[in-house]
């Protein structure tokens, strides 16, 4: 009667060893490493020199002109208007 299980592999169940070396390892030493070697990359770029046009700013500041600022208050002592007047 067929199991669907190799003979080969059915072997050691029906004809087992007298003894097992527990420690036995099967180690294949014919693999060759594959060893890559990759240089550094000697890259070197220099940083660009960019003119860029003076650029001429022109601000307009008023004169500085006094001002005068008048409080009127009534009999209370409470505001009621401030006037800001400048002096030319």
């Amino acid at each position: 009667k067929h199991t669907g299980v190799a003979p080969t592999m059915l072997q050691p169940v029906t004809d087992p060893a007298a003894s097992y070396d527990v420690n036995q390892r099967d180690v294949n030493v014919n693999m060759p490493e594959i060893l890559v070697n990759v240089p550094p990359a000697q890259v070197s770029v220099a940083a660009p020199i960019i003119n860029v046009p003076e650029t001429v700013v022109r601000v307009n500041i008023p004169e500085n002109r006094p001002t005068v600022r008048t409080v009127e208050r009534d009999a209370d002592g409470r505001i009621l208007t401030i006037t800001e007047r400048s002096e030319d």
